[in-house]
């Protein structure tokens, strides 16, 4: 109102346009444009600040986690900046400083009201006969629609001590504070601790949703720092259980043995491929306790799910040796056994011009071949004998040539098929021998899954070594 009176008393230094009635018309809009530019730089200006706070990292200090014990007491920072925050935005508030005596002059209530309604602000009634009052109701109307910007961080301190928002942010961060001490100071808790703390977080991030913007954002950053914590911590735990129950009686089994090494004369037994491979297996098994959850095997490859943090950068070759072990599974024991059986069906398809018959014997089970009149035989392998063997013969035997392949060991079926030409897969498979420049043919049919003689995932495999 002083401004309005001022722009009024020196109105003459515009001419004869000062003298005209534009000023007149042009004060009411004064004051509405004033608290508008004021109420905008006003929010501008604590916005700005806003979005520049952060918390320090909380687990940078650990095992002492000083900061997030600061976070985590009754007298947090947080809850004395937002308290502060809350406070000075609330514009609207009353002002218990205003009733008393400031030291300064102030203009009489009717002077006061008439310059304010000159410039466009009116002041309702009741408290507008009191100094005090009419100041209040003034800054009741300019303030509330700037508070109505900050009025989540009110939401945020009010209520009684205990049972505020904040207080219930306060006591995520304690508690999270408390698995993560736990875990420092007792290491053999660390599992249950992990589990722990993977819900505190999940109710920490539920909680953002009722906090202003600025303060959500400070709390997921502190939850992802948090996350990330139990991800490696989790990842380390996983590492070690690996090694011990996985991957050391896994290269004890495989390395250097037949069939993963492919030139080695030394076969794994069956007793020890079935150990690791089995259902209940040691692959199995870890896989089901430690890993199920976090891999998507939708695809034809699998994948660690990108939504688990505490997956998202693990080793895609460990993976790919779970893999393979479930589809060596599949193809070994498809009746669910704790031991390799698999019934196989065998159909001769063609046999050289200069043999009149061709023999597969494996473990004492034999399929015949001749020029004409073949059917379908069904070999069970392993047959579980103490020793195996396979063996191929033509008759008859040709003076100077090969006329028969022969392997002994559990393997030995494997290790014939290992001297075929393959084409095509699964229903379709076909294996042609050629003996001493003589050949004969068979399909191959393993029931409805992967051929076990020729599973690419059993030659391939190697064991798993660390995520």
């Amino acid at each position: 109102s002083r401004i309005a009176q001022m722009l009024v008393d020196d109105r003459w230094v515009l001419g004869g346009g000062g003298e005209q009635g534009g000023i007149d018309q042009d004060l009411p809009k004064l004051g509405p444009e004033l608290i508008e530019r004021y109420g905008k730089e006003f929010a501008a200006a604590w916005n700005g600040v806003l979005d520049q706070l952060k918390l320090k990292a909380m687990l940078k200090d650990k095992p002492q986690y000083l900061a997030l014990s600061a976070l985590a007491a009754p007298d947090s920072p947080l809850d004395q900046l937002f308290t502060a925050i809350a406070n000075e935005t609330a514009l609207t508030k009353g002002d218990s400083a205003g009733e008393g005596d400031t030291g300064t002059a102030e203009p009489d209530p009717p002077s006061m009201a008439k310059g304010l309604a000159r410039i466009g602000l009116q002041i309702a009634g009741g408290k507008s006969q009191s100094r005090a009052g009419a100041s209040s109701a003034v800054a009741q109307s300019a303030g509330a629609s700037v508070e109505a910007q900050f009025r989540s961080f009110q939401a945020l301190v009010s209520g009684n001590p205990g049972r505020r928002p904040l207080d219930a942010l306060t006591q995520n961060f304690h508690d999270i504070f408390q698995s993560l001490k736990l875990a420092a100071d007792v290491p053999t808790q660390t599992e249950r601790v992990n589990a722990n703390l993977q819900l505190q977080i999940s109710t920490l991030r539920a909680n953002v949703s009722r906090l202003p913007k600025p303060l959500a954002r400070m709390v997921n950053a502190a939850a992802d720092e948090f996350e990330g914590n139990v991800a490696e911590t989790s990842v380390a735990n996983l590492n070690q259980t690996l090694d011990q129950t996985v991957t050391r009686p896994c290269e004890e089994a495989v390395n250097g043995r037949y069939p993963f090494a492919g030139d080695s004369s030394e076969d794994i037994s069956m007793a020890d491929f079935a150990k690791l491979f089995a259902p209940g297996g040691l692959m199995d098994r870890f896989f089901a306790q430690n890993l199920a959850p976090l891999i998507d095997m939708t695809g034809q490859e699998w994948s660690w799910k990108q939504n688990a943090r505490s997956s998202k950068d693990l080793a895609k070759s460990t993976l790919k040796a779970f893999q393979a072990a479930a589809e060596i599974r599949a193809a070994f024991f498809p009746s669910g056994g704790s031991t390799p059986l698999v019934s196989i069906t065998f159909t001769p398809t063609s046999l050289n011009s200069e043999a009149d018959s061709a023999v597969l014997n494996v473990d004492g089970q034999t399929v015949q071949s001749a020029q004409a009149g073949n059917a379908p035989s069904i070999v069970t392998w392993p047959s579980g004998a103490a020793s195996g063997s396979a063996s191929l013969s033509l008759m008859p035997e040709m003076p100077g040539r090969e006329s028969a392949l022969k392997f002994e060991g559990p393997w030995a079926l494997k290790r014939l098929f290992d001297k075929a030409t393959i084409t095509g897969d699964g229903a379709s498979t076909e294996a042609r021998f050629v003996i001493g420049g003589r050949d004969v043919a068979y399909t191959i049919q393993a029931g409805s899954g992967a051929n076990p003689l020729v599973l690419p995932a059993l030659s391939g495999f190697s064991c798993p070594k660390a995520f």
